[in-house]
């Protein structure tokens, strides 16, 4: 996961979480709309895929997005839809998205966000001219990451993630 692109990926996780079901019943409108085996319908199926699983993933399968996507068709594919009730156990993808936000909460932002300053000696509009400074900032970065290995389970940010796994 590339978490760097300008922090959209992470802000992405929170609009996916917050509108779960929203999202979840667009995928299925999409796939009841589109021709089977259409790349929309594709995409529809592949993300309908994500939003059910249960399990842990295979990370072996040595396939790429687009062979992933590929791969569903009209033969291969139900067209029944289940949306998870609360009791159910969490999907996958949607407690990956939550360890992500927590992480970025507690960790990434802070350190995106100061990579993105200017260098207090340039002045403004200096932006990321910060590399004299880069020797602190792995300190900095190392001692932060040390203290999410030591406790990350105790820290509020990821709270919404341990509600989900531990029921």
């Amino acid at each position: 996961m590339v978490f760097s692109r300008w922090m959209t990926v992470l802000m992405c996780t929170k609009v996916v979480t917050a509108n779960w079901p929203i999202i979840y019943f667009m995928a299925v409108a999409v796939k009841q709309n589109e021709p089977a085996n259409s790349y929309l319908w594709q995409l529809s199926c592949a993300l309908l895929s994500l939003m059910n699983e249960r399990s842990t993933p295979d990370d072996n399968s040595g396939q790429t997005i687009n062979e992933f996507i590929d791969s569903f068709n009209d033969e291969n594919t139900s067209d029944t839809y289940y949306m998870p009730k609360k009791t159910d156990t969490t999907p996958t993808f949607y407690v990956m998205l939550l360890w992500m936000q927590g992480f970025a909460e507690c960790f990434f932002d802070d350190m995106f966000e100061w990579m993105m300053r200017s260098d207090p000696v340039l002045g403004s509009g200096s932006w990321g001219q910060t590399a004299r400074l880069a020797v602190e900032r792995c300190y900095v970065m190392h001692m932060k990451l040390k203290e999410l290995e030591d406790g990350w389970e105790s820290m509020p940010q990821f709270k919404p993630y341990l509600d989900e796994v531990i029921q």
